[in-house]
C-alpha cells in the first residue's frame, strides 16, 4: 500500500510540473523567446514592457540599439511589437493551437522605404519549423522573398493576407495544422 501511494505521489508531482518547458500562453513564449531572435531586447526588457502593458500604461522602453520598442497590442496569443531603431519594424507574435501541438508565427515587417515582411514559424521551444509546411496552395514558382504587406489576424482563427510584387493577394485562414488558401 505504501508503495502505490508513491507512485500515486509521484504521478501527482509529474503531472503538475510543465511538460517539456511548453509555454501556455504567448506572454510566457515572448519571455522565453531566445535573445538571438530578438537581439533589440533582453528577457527582462520584454517582461517590464508586458508589466506595462499590463498596467494600462504606454509599453515604451528604450532598447538595445538606442532606439524605442514600443508593445502595441497583447492578448492571450498575440503580441504585437514597434521598433524604432533602424527605420520602424512591426513584430507579431502569433500563437497557433492545433490538435496536438502549438505553434508561434513571428511575422516582421520592415516598414521603410517600402513594406517588407518575413513569415517564420517555430515550435514552442523556439526551434523554426519549415514555413512552407504550414501554408497550403502556394502560388507557382513561390519563395519566402516573395512575401510582403503579409498582416496576421489576433483571433482563434488566425488569418494570413500575402501580397506578391504589390498586386496578386492570397489570403489564408488557420485550420489547427496549417493556414489553408480561402476560396475566392
Amino acid at each position: 500500500m505504501q508503495i502505490m501511494r508513491k507512485i500515486a505521489l509521484i504521478l501527482m508531482l509529474a503531472l503538475a510540473l510543465p511538460q517539456n518547458g511548453i509555454a501556455r500562453n504567448i506572454r510566457d513564449l515572448f519571455t522565453a523567446m531566445p535573445d538571438s531572435l530578438m537581439p533589440i531586447l533582453s528577457e527582462n526588457a520584454r517582461k517590464d514592457l508586458m508589466d506595462i502593458y499590463e498596467s494600462g500604461m504606454r509599453a515604451s522602453l528604450q532598447n538595445e540599439w538606442n532606439g524605442r520598442t514600443t508593445l502595441l497590442k497583447m492578448s492571450d496569443n498575440h503580441i504585437q511589437l514597434q521598433e524604432d531603431s533602424e527605420g520602424v519594424v512591426k513584430t507579431d507574435l502569433l500563437m497557433l493551437t492545433g490538435k496536438k501541438d502549438t505553434i508561434v508565427c513571428m511575422v516582421r515587417t520592415l516598414c521603410i522605404p517600402e513594406q517588407d515582411s518575413e513569415l517564420l514559424f517555430y515550435n514552442t521551444n523556439w526551434q523554426q519549423l519549415n514555413t512552407k509546411q504550414y501554408l497550403s496552395d502556394l502560388p507557382q514558382g513561390f519563395t519566402d522573398d516573395d512575401m510582403t504587406l503579409i498582416s496576421v489576424g489576433t483571433t482563434i482563427s488566425a488569418s494570413l493576407t500575402i501580397t506578391r510584387n504589390g498586386k496578386d493577394k492570397t489570403s489564408y485562414t488557420w485550420n489547427g495544422k496549417k493556414f489553408v488558401k480561402n476560396k475566392e
